[in-house]
């Protein structure tokens, strides 16, 4: 009798174990990178690779009323050139230029950040065409992405302006 009470028991806690039991999964959400840009706080990109001064005003002639696209305008004398940007990220980006030649005529240069940015840069190589490397997404706490965003300042020297990407890192 006692045999058949402990063997019952052992049986019940076998099968109330398997009961019990559960399938745990993991899912990773992966998000696309996406670089918001903005001068004068208006938006001028987005996407994982903005390109900077190509709003150029074309030769096509506006239909009355529809607006025109102008470029990223220069904020800074004759004498050095240069742009103020904001930058929003939710992955690390870089600022490229066409050429090693030109990269090595533009400075790069953090002038602010949103009460939830957080600056993560790292020093580039002089014969590169990355001028500027943001590490991680720019984000420090959660808030809008305005607040999230570095402030640049972008110089060059010489009458030839450069020819800018911003781009998210691995793209």
């Amino acid at each position: 009798m006692v045999f058949r009470a402990v063997l019952l028991m052992l049986l019940a806690g076998m099968f109330s174990g398997i009961a019990n039991a559960s399938t745990t999964h993991e899912i990773r959400f992966v998000q696309t990178a996406n670089i918001l840009v903005w001068q004068n706080g208006g938006l001028i990109g987005q996407g994982a690779d903005v390109s900077l001064f190509e709003t150029e005003v074309t030769s096509i002639r506006p239909a009355i009323g529809s607006g025109i696209l102008i470029s990223a305008a220069s904020e800074r004398n004759e004498i050095q050139p240069g742009i103020q940007l904001s930058i929003a990220s939710n992955s690390g980006f870089t600022i490229e230029t066409d050429t090693p030649d030109m990269a090595s005529r533009v400075t790069v240069r953090l002038i602010g950040q949103g009460p939830n940015a957080h600056a993560s840069t790292r020093p580039v190589p002089s014969v590169s065409r990355v001028i500027f490397q943001q590490m991680q997404k720019t984000a420090h706490q959660r808030g809008t992405a305005e607040s999230q965003a570095l402030d640049l300042e972008i110089t060059w020297t010489g009458p030839v302006r450069p020819v800018l990407r911003v781009r998210a890192v691995g793209s």
